[in-house]
């Protein structure tokens, strides 16, 4: 499959390529390039009919070669036009890479089943997926005003305007609708992370208690006398059947329902009794934003709590907490200090923690060449040593004992270059990295480790970073309670990684996942570098 995308005008020139097993790949991102304002056609040809596809390249088109394992000749020859022109060639293999990486720019790795022709095709059709959500993000204005336009295509040609023709017109020209942060949207569908219409929800006597996370609630299972009291198809038949007798089976004795891991109150999975009746949760950074939301959760579900963090606003964290029911202990230390962490430790002493929280962190934005030292060791401090302080006796206590649940708030952060935000980045890739370790290393023992990657979330994280001026630090982020949400189920499933918030952010990890390093800086360098939010030098 062959893509062309001029990428230095705004009405970009693109066109794909693809044979055998790469062809519905490029016939799919032909029209999905134009859904994000290019100019994009599909070419299927081999032979002598290709090259007046490839006379077409210029200099600045950028060439996105798949080609899973088969040196084809029409793989070489678009190479080395390519080359010959000026363009831009990012080649797409799971074997060839070696064969063509110095004649390419990139190379991204898309494994496959070597005896698998479906394989092949899958794989490109999500490569070709992951392009265009980098295309995306890099032109996002265009893209919204692509699909605003493409919306109002679309509904024309499903009910006429009432005004006729010009109606219509008037329409197409119209700027796409502005959402609810000032941002302009498509009204065709919802941007990635904003709610979408509401839907009605009947209700019943066995409705489940209000809670802003409607959508992760399961719907619940129904029960026998729910089953019994339903016309049933086997007591239809025996009704035809007046001779025949159904025998009667022992009732079973009731069952206890875990919830997340937990058993009757008091009681862990693995039957460890708690003490005090209910088991413990430490979270740190539990003052506000994420970790706030994590306390609350496990204060919710049965869990009492200890708490810290280094500002004023724990002890009214703490009286929040308290309103769960649970028996809250607020320990403010600064873990950035060799003092906080041993003071945090402790308090813990006497104490079984069932469920430990590493969450807190810092992050700190601006060129490495600029920041202060001493700003950059604050990163390491609390988000590095503290965390492997903190890790030691917590999981050295939970292996002896057999059991217990030890998370790790990682970040998306972890997966790629932080041009912009170099320490931090590499902070959290030490963490993601050692998380991973560790849950190798306990994989034995009764011990969870979980790691989960949030992506920018409404939290003081950008204001404390000092990136306010920054498109990052301005753009639409999670839901805190949403991350922790979903990163609590993780934690009590014993879970050992997750991307957790919403679609875009999922999305975003999967395309970390492809995308070489040098792509993934130049995106994050768009989003972190000082100056870059909308309004600033006329951006």
């Amino acid at each position: 499959m062959t893509v062309r995308c001029h990428a230095r005008t705004g009405k970009a020139r693109c066109g794909s390529f693809g044979v055998a097993a790469s062809e519905p790949a490029a016939r799919h991102l032909a029209p999905a390039l134009g859904r994000i304002g290019r100019r994009a056609r599909f070419a299927g040809a081999t032979g002598f009919a290709l090259a007046d596809d490839l006379l077409a390249l210029r200099r600045g088109d950028a060439v996105v070669i798949l080609q899973p394992g088969r040196a084809l000749h029409e793989l070489t020859v678009p190479v080395e036009r390519a080359r010959s022109v000026g363009a831009r060639v990012v080649l797409v293999t799971d074997e060839l890479g070696e064969q063509f990486g110095d004649r390419v720019d990139a190379v991204l790795t898309a494994p496959h089943r070597p005896t698998g022709i479906t394989s092949e095709a899958l794989t490109a059709l999500v490569v070709a997926d992951v392009l265009l959500l980098a295309l995306t993000t890099l032109a996002e204005t265009g893209a919204v005003d692509a699909s605003h336009r493409l919306t109002l295509l679309r509904e024309q040609l499903l009910s006429p305007p009432k005004g006729g023709r010009e109606e219509g017109l008037r329409r197409l020209a119209m700027p796409p609708a502005e959402g609810p942060s000032g941002r302009r949207r498509s009204c065709y569908a919802p941007r990635f992370g904003e709610p979408g219409p509401a839907v009605p929800v009947r209700a019943s006597a066995h409705t489940p208690r209000e809670s802003p996370h409607v959508s992760d609630q399961r719907p619940r299972r129904r029960s026998g006398r729910d089953r019994r009291a339903e016309p049933h198809r086997l007591r239809r038949h025996a009704a035809a059947r007046p001779g025949r007798r159904r025998r009667a089976r022992p009732r079973a004795a009731p069952r206890v329902r875990l919830h997340h891991g937990l058993g009757p109150r008091g009681t862990a999975v693995n039957g460890d009794t708690v003490a005090g009746g209910r088991p413990l949760a430490l979270v740190t950074g539990a003052s506000s934003g994420i970790g706030y939301e994590l306390a609350r959760l496990f204060g919710e579900h049965g869990h009492d709590l200890v708490v810290n963090a280094e500002d004023e606003r724990l002890e009214h964290a703490a009286r929040r907490l308290r309103e769960t029911g649970a028996e809250v202990r607020a320990v403010r230390a600064d873990l950035r200090t060799a003092e906080g962490v041993d003071r945090l430790v402790a308090a813990l002493t006497g104490l079984t923690v069932d469920v430990a929280a590493l969450n807190a962190g810092v992050g700190q934005g601006g060129a490495f060449v600029d920041t202060d030292p001493a700003d950059d060791q604050s990163v390491i401090d609390l988000n590095v040593t503290s965390t492997v302080r903190l890790a030691k006796p917590l999981l050295r206590d939970m292996v002896a004992r057999g059991v217990g649940r030890l998370m790790f708030t990682s970040s998306v952060a972890a997966t790629m270059p932080g041009s912009f935000q170099s320490v931090y980045n590499a902070s959290k890739s030490f963490v993601q990295s050692f998380a991973q370790a560790l849950q190798e290393e306990v994989s034995d023992t009764g011990v969870t480790v979980t790691s989960f990657m949030p992506g920018p979330t409404e939290t003081d994280f950008f204001r404390r970073a000092g990136m306010e001026d920054t498109k990052v630090g301005t753009m639409d982020k999670d839901d805190p309670a949403q991350v922790a949400r979903q990163a609590y189920d993780a934690v009590m499933k014993g879970r050992g990684k997750l991307v957790t918030g919403s679609a875009k952010t999922k999305a975003q990890g999967v395309a970390d996942k492809v995308l070489p390093d040098r792509v993934k800086a130049a995106v994050h360098r768009r989003m972190a570098e000082p100056g870059t939010a909308p309004g600033d030098d006329g951006r």
